[in-house]
């Protein structure tokens, strides 16, 4: 398990080989595998300026765009 402070107010945290992007405190995208998961509507232009900088580099072979009930739900599964 990692933890891990990135720009500004996010955070990535990895465990069991899931990386999870917090903005603030909020759960707002997570990787598994090739995968990448993430929010539909984000709340404000920070968080998606977090987002964005997390995404460079990452080419996932598929980006599932989740209300919030789905991707807390995916999220529960993946951890």
């Amino acid at each position: 398990m990692k933890l891990e402070k990135l720009k500004g107010n996010s955070r990535q945290w990895t465990i069991k080989g899931v990386v999870v992007l917090f903005s603030y405190e909020t759960p707002i995208a997570f990787q598994k595998g090739n995968n990448v998961y993430r929010l539909a509507a984000f709340y404000g232009p920070t968080t998606a300026k977090h987002y964005n900088a997390w995404m460079l580099g990452r080419f996932p072979s598929k980006l599932n765009v989740l209300n919030d009930k789905e991707f807390n739900n995916q999220l529960e599964k993946a951890l």
